[in-house]
């Protein structure tokens, strides 16, 4: 098991800021958990949702899948530069 140390855990103030904002956040889905869910279910409820889901779900598989070096060094094989990869991800 790694130690966690206090420098690796709190390193900057930025992170005071995003704790506290995810803490706040937390808080009102606590105290909202019955609408929140009620809005989830209902926007969970037409077809278009269904599109979107899979849309996303392709999105993450597809950017996930672009960006392994195993499959540009499988496809490239000796010829491969770095920066075309990098070039095809930001495009």
């Amino acid at each position: 098991m790694i130690p966690i140390s206090a420098h690796t855990f709190f390193d900057d103030a930025w992170q005071s800021i995003v704790y506290s904002m995810l803490a706040g956040v937390f808080v009102y889905l606590i105290a909202n958990r019955g609408s929140i869910f009620n809005s989830l279910k209902a926007y969970s409820l037409p077809p278009s949702y269904g599109i979107c889901l899979s849309g996303m779900v392709t999105l993450l598989a597809f950017s996930r899948t672009i960006g392994t070096d195993a499959l540009w060094h499988s496809v490239m094989g000796d010829d491969y530069v770095r920066v075309v990869k990098k070039l095809l991800k930001k495009e």
